[in-house]
């Protein structure tokens, strides 16, 4: 269950929102790992502020 035991809705207004203000390149490091030293430069973003949506993606699933 989602954390504000909400059911979770991809096509809720908010998670969309928050969807698309997503970089695809992050997307592609969390599901398939971090490339060079570029990339994991970018894990202290990727942790905080997309914590929200991979945790919802990740109770969804």
């Amino acid at each position: 269950t989602c954390q504000n035991n909400r059911q979770f809705n991809p096509f809720d207004s908010e998670f969309i929102r928050i969807y698309r203000a997503k970089p695809l390149h992050n997307l592609n490091l969390f599901f398939f790992g971090f490339n060079n030293e570029n990339d994991l430069q970018h894990l202290h973003t990727l942790t905080n502020e997309h914590g929200y949506f991979f945790n919802a993606f990740v109770d969804y699933i």
